[in-house]
């Protein structure tokens, strides 16, 4: 048997992969449930727990799948921002579309359908993109775009708003 010593240093790097853990878990269900509030506002507003449950859920089984299978270890999944404000721009846009400008009566439940149906499309539609980037080795096509243009994208994914252009003049 060994001796204590060398039990308790062997679980000395325990300690900070537990808090990493920790506050990516406390940041994944903080950004989950706030998305998933904004995606589901206005007419969809009852369904923000319906929402909040498919963001957990989802959270945690991509971040179950990438720790397990990714191939770069210390890998963690968390929700985007950006796509998720553009998703919710499209599917405010096309809800419009479909049931203001035709001026038909919006069952909430199709409303509910049609909006599950455009989150599951485009993520489906991203993520075989990913894949296919992926698997052809494109990711080195990154090279051939212009550095202007990669820090133009930057701000876009941070925290920190942009300002508009052309403000609106009043």
């Amino acid at each position: 048997m060994p001796p204590l010593t060398h039990r308790v240093s062997s679980l000395r790097p325990l300690f900070p992969i537990l808090m990493a853990g920790a506050i990516a878990g406390i940041i994944c269900i903080t950004d989950a449930l706030s998305l998933s509030a904004l995606l589901f506002s206005g007419i969809l507003a009852p369904y923000v727990g319906l929402a909040s449950t498919l963001a957990l859920l989802t959270t945690l089984i991509g971040g179950i799948i990438v720790s397990l299978w990714s191939s770069r270890p210390g890998s963690i999944l968390t929700v985007q921002d950006v796509p998720t404000v553009m998703l919710t721009l499209t599917i405010g846009t096309s809800l419009k579309r479909l049931y203001v400008e035709t001026n038909a009566a919006p069952e909430l439940l199709m409303v509910l359908t049609t909006t599950i149906a455009m989150i599951a499309l485009c993520t489906l539609l991203n993520g075989g993109m990913l894949y296919a980037l992926g698997h052809f080795k494109l990711g080195n096509l990154m090279r051939y775009i212009p550095y202007p243009v990669i820090i133009s994208i930057a701000p876009t994914q941070s925290s920190q708003p942009v300002p508009a252009r052309n403000p609106p003049t009043t």
